[in-house]
This record gives C-alpha cells, sequence and structure tokens, in this order.
C-alpha cells in the first residue's frame, strides 16, 4: 500500500508506511520512506492512540568494550597471566533518537535493521490488514498523519 502524505511537487512526502502485527501490551513497530526534495528538514517526533508511548529508533552495533574486558581481565588474573584484553563486543541494540534529520534533496528509510518508529505498550492487538492512525511532526513541514496498515513482511 502506498501511503502518500504530501501531494504538492516538491514537498516532503512519507510513502510506503506499513507497521508490524503484534498483541496488546507488547511492542511493534513502525517503517516508511521520506523523500524530502525541498529544504532540510527535522522530524522531531512521532505520536499514535495505537500505543502507550511512541519513540523512535535506530537501530545499531554498539560496542561493550568496557564491561567485556573488565570479564577478561578478571578472568586472567585469576590465572595468574593477563594478556589484555578481547576485541571490542559488539550487540545491536536499540538506541532512542532525539529527531531524525531529513537533508533536503534526499530520502529516508525507516526499515527493519534501521531507523523505525516503536510502538511500545500495544493498547491491543495489531493483526494483518487492521490500520492504525499515526502523526509525524517535522520541524519545517509541520504534523504529517497517516494512515499505516499493519502487515506481516
Amino acid at each position: 500500500m502506498l501511503t502518500l502524505a504530501a501531494c504538492t511537487p516538491g514537498e516532503l512526502t512519507v510513502t510506503d508506511a506499513w507497521a508490524r502485527p503484534g498483541l496488546a501490551g507488547n511492542n511493534s513497530a513502525i517503517y516508511f520512506v521520506v523523500d524530502n526534495p525541498g529544504a532540510d528538514d527535522t522530524l522531531l517526533s512521532a505520536a499514535s492512540d495505537a500505543a502507550g508511548e511512541v519513540q523512535m529508533h535506530m537501530t545499531m552495533m554498539v560496542g561493550d568494550s568496557a564491561e567485556h574486558s573488565m570479564e577478561h581481565d578478571m578472568d586472567h588474573s585469576m590465572e595468574g597471566s593477563n594478556t589484555g584484553t578481547l576485541p571490542e563486543a559488539q550487540v545491536m541494540r536499540m538506541v532512542q533518537q532525539e529527531n531524525v534529520p531529513v537533508p533536503g534533496g534526499e530520502k529516508v528509510s525507516f526499515q527493519p535493521g534501521g531507523l523505525h518508529i516503536m510502538l511500545l505498550g500495544l493498547n491491543s492487538d495489531l493483526a494483518a490488514g487492521d490500520t492504525i492512525e499515526v502523526t509525524l511532526t517535522f520541524e519545517k513541514v509541520g504534523t504529517i498523519t497517516l494512515q499505516v496498515p499493519v502487515e506481516q513482511r
């Protein structure tokens, strides 16, 4: 389903919006593409009545070297041979974003494994075929309200 949020040529649009199915009380995520042929803008927030809380997240590899290194050093000091630290342990983490820049002349994709909107504490089950309303607030363009289909992709 194609969701078009702005119709005037040269204006920011939001397309290909979809949400993952989820059970009440659990979490889900929303994905879409922002196409900004105009001036730089910034996505400031997202809101939806479908969940208790809505946040912007980025999934990224994050190092956990300090904790991992200390455990490694402790193990080796007990053996009497401290040979240094292990390579930085990398783990996938969701990092909350205060805002998301949307540079002029570019597209910003919210997709699995990258940027996404988290729906935390769903108010009811989201099943494939349902539709939820989501409002995105941009610094310059203002608010864009989307009807987002729930899909199993």
